[in-house]
């Protein structure tokens, strides 16, 4: 089977998938972008605009997409081609969680590249070597592992959200990339207006890199305490993601505890455990989302249920 011919039944199947699937669509389709790639085409369409959710579905089994995606703004003409004449209105927080910024995946070598060859039907794990009959293409292999790993990130983005920034949970949407990560999209209104040096913020207090933790003499020792889940902000945060990990009571206790801690708590510690740990509380404070996404406040979105050209 040539690669025209293959296309043409990928083709197919995407169509008879989007005849009978329930697109997640914003509830003022009027005033977004709509955009696609078509199949066998390295350009999108762009400034489509659509007034209802038929009208959207309807257009989408006769122009069937490679990828799918809506805009974050709204905008009062979403169909001009000019960005300067559509009109603004405001936009969606968006975050985005990839797979290929998680240190666990890519210390583990979960996200793999491999170099597929359609026509030769030639898959080599050497991306960088090109086939010797024709270019090729590099896809991602991303193993389940990871996603577990990038879906928690996701959790821990929404609660960082609603709990620390007070965000209901009603304006939280959470869908899979269809490749290698999740997206986050907040609708709240009050934060529609926000501008790229607000979002920037935002980004920066979810992302929270390199933190410092001061330590304290114990036992003659120079020690950092785990933060505790009652202490807030990144702290809190610290102390979920070691809850996830340790299994030693006296620490547990610890990193849960309220109040005053009593010292003999702190002396029945284990202290090479405390130490080991400690070399990772600025690690465990980060929660890696692409800065970049959540500055943009014109960005396309994909669209929830559409499927993702690249999953497979």
């Amino acid at each position: 089977m040539s690669r025209q011919e293959k296309s043409s039944v990928l083709k197919d199947l995407f169509r008879e998938y989007y005849e009978k699937a329930e697109l997640d669509l914003p509830s003022d389709i009027e005033f977004r972008e709509f955009a696609y790639q078509p199949f066998d085409s390295e350009s999108y369409v762009r400034h489509l605009s659509f007034r209802t959710y038929d009208e959207v579905k309807n257009f989408f089994i006769q122009h069937v997409p490679l990828h799918l995606y809506f805009s974050s703004a709204t905008y009062l003409s979403p169909a001009a081609e000019d960005m300067e004449l559509k009109g603004w209105r405001g936009s969606d927080l968006l975050f985005d969680i990839d797979s290929d910024h998680i240190k666990k995946c890519v210390e583990n070598k979960l996200v793999k590249k491999f170099r597929i060859c359609p026509e030769c039907e030639i898959l080599s794990e050497e991306p960088e070597n090109e086939c010797p009959q024709c270019s090729g293409e590099t896809i991602d292999y991303i193993d389940p592992e990871c996603l577990k790993y990038a879906e928690e990130v996701a959790l821990d983005v929404v609660d960082i959200l609603v709990e620390e920034i007070g965000i209901d949970k009603r304006f939280i949407t959470v869908s899979f990339s269809g490749n290698r990560g999740f997206h986050i999209r907040v609708t709240d209104e009050r934060l529609r207006s926000l501008d790229r040096d607000s979002r920037r913020i935002i980004a920066g207090f979810i992302k929270a890199s390199n933190m410092h933790f001061p330590a304290i003499k114990i036992d003659e020792k120079d020690l950092v305490l785990p933060p505790r889940v009652v202490d807030g902000g990144v702290r809190r945060r610290v102390a979920n993601r070691l809850l996830r990990e340790i299994i030693e009571p006296e620490l547990r206790e610890y990193i849960l505890s309220s109040g005053h801690v009593k010292k003999d708590l702190i002396k029945r510690i284990d202290k090479d455990l405390l130490q080991r740990y400690s070399k990772y509380y600025s690690d465990y404070a980060e929660t890696p989302i692409d800065e970049m996404v959540t500055m943009d406040i014109s960005r396309l979105v994909r669209i929830p249920n559409s499927i993702n050209g690249k999953s497979g």
